[in-house]
């Protein structure tokens, strides 16, 4: 299953997917769906799995990548 994470900028994105790659997570960077945020223009796309403290990485949301169903939330 893959999980969508949005951010609040653009180097939250890019600190998140080097921390995927660096630890051998299955990720890629797109342009975050509308209808999910309009926060940032980036996401990144990720394998589930994984633990991850979302919040260590200024991350806005978290949802499932087909359905775009909320996993997780920032509470700011």
């Amino acid at each position: 299953m893959k999980l969508v994470a949005t951010f609040h900028n653009h180097y939250a994105a890019t600190v998140f997917f080097a921390h995927c790659k660096a630890r051998g997570i299955e990720a890629k960077m797109a342009p975050t769906p509308r209808r999910l945020s309009v926060s940032c223009g980036s996401c990144v796309i990720f394998d589930i799995g994984h633990e991850i403290d979302y919040n260590k990485f200024d991350a806005e949301g978290v949802y499932d990548a087909q359905s775009y169903v909320k996993i997780w939330h920032s509470e700011e």
